[in-house]
């Protein structure tokens, strides 16, 4: 799991390929593009993006779910899509405590997760195709989620202001 480097998904149109390789680009520029010198340890932007608090949020949010909204044009089954969603709440959520929410990101990677959830789903079977309605739906759902998960985002983050200035005060 949270590998770097993709699952060779057999039989998949030129376009869903390079669909999923700029997902999975994305995935790694936010978990695993930089390295600790002298160290192992890999990370990305996710971390970087936390230190600024809500918008630095926000903003991984949105990006971690461009790969929810491809599984759902893609007909992925809706407990990977749950999995998936469990992944962004928990990064996004637990990214957001001030430290350690940062080292969180670092050892997390739910956005690699999530494409590995991707990947290997394409490559165990054919994905039973959805009707408009279905998409449409689905599509909603999943931009209401995401809006929650960053509404969520901020009032944790909020909440830490609130308490920092308490103490300080």
């Amino acid at each position: 799991m949270k590998s770097t480097q993709p699952i060779v998904v057999k039989d998949l149109p030129s376009a869903r390929r390079r669909q999923l390789e700029a997902l999975r680009k994305i995935a790694v520029l936010l978990d695993s593009a930089l390295v600790i010198p002298g160290t192992s340890i890999r990370f990305g932007l996710d971390p970087i993006l936390g230190l600024m608090p809500g918008v630095g949020d926000i903003l991984s949010t949105t990006l971690s779910s461009f790969p929810l909204f491809a599984g759902v044009l893609w007909g992925v089954p809706l407990p990977i899509l749950g999995k998936m969603v469990v992944n962004m709440l928990v990064d996004s959520l637990v990214g957001t405590v001030p430290f350690i929410g940062d080292i969180f990101d670092v050892t997390y990677k739910a956005n690699l997760r999530n494409i590995d959830l991707l990947e290997s789903t394409l490559q165990e079977s054919p994905l039973a195709p959805r009707s408009p309605s279905q998409i449409r739906g689905l599509l909603a759902l999943v931009t209401l989620v995401t809006v929650l998960i960053a509404a969520c985002v901020l009032i944790v983050v909020a909440a830490f202001i609130k308490l920092i200035f308490r103490l300080l005060a």
